[in-house]
Parts: C-alpha cells; sequence; structure tokens
C-alpha cells in the first residue's frame, strides 16, 4: 500500500459520493457541495474500500479533500504509508 494509491482511492470515493469529476485534490467540500451526510458515507465507503478505519471524530476536522487523505495516510496500519 503506497501513499498514492490512499490519494487515488480518496479522490475515486468521494467522487462517486458526490457525483463530480476528479480530481478533487485540494477542494474543500464546501466547494464540492458536501454535507454532513455526504461526508459520513465518503468515510465508510473509504474505509470499506481501503480495509482500515479513522477515528471517528477525525472526520469532523477535515476541511477538505486533502484532510481526508492525511487522515487514512496516517491511519494505514501498513509499514510505508508516510507522505
Amino acid at each position: 500500500m503506497d501513499v498514492d494509491h490512499i490519494k487515488n482511492t480518496v479522490d475515486e470515493m468521494i467522487c462517486k459520493q458526490l457525483g463530480v469529476k476528479s480530481p478533487v485534490t485540494g477542494m474543500t467540500f464546501a466547494e464540492l457541495g458536501a454535507d454532513t451526510l455526504d461526508r459520513v458515507e465518503m468515510v465508510l465507503m473509504i474505509e470499506d474500500e481501503l480495509g482500515w478505519g479513522i477515528p471517528a471524530d477525525s472526520e469532523q476536522e477535515w476541511k477538505g479533500v486533502d484532510g481526508a487523505v492525511r487522515a487514512f495516510i496516517a491511519a494505514c496500519p501498513v509499514d510505508g504509508c508516510e507522505l
């Protein structure tokens, strides 16, 4: 598992959930029109796709896609996931 795979997975799942075109890296959730329910659903989709979770309250700190990427990289249970 490498950082690029995590970034691509997060991007893909967010685009799928919100029906927007990739890439969305660097965008805020406000710019993407994501509400709280969208964000919860995105987390669940990304966790399912990657095979690991993040702390339940960490999602509240994200302002955008880059925050989601950092959270999943930080929670990665495999060596080599550092930025």
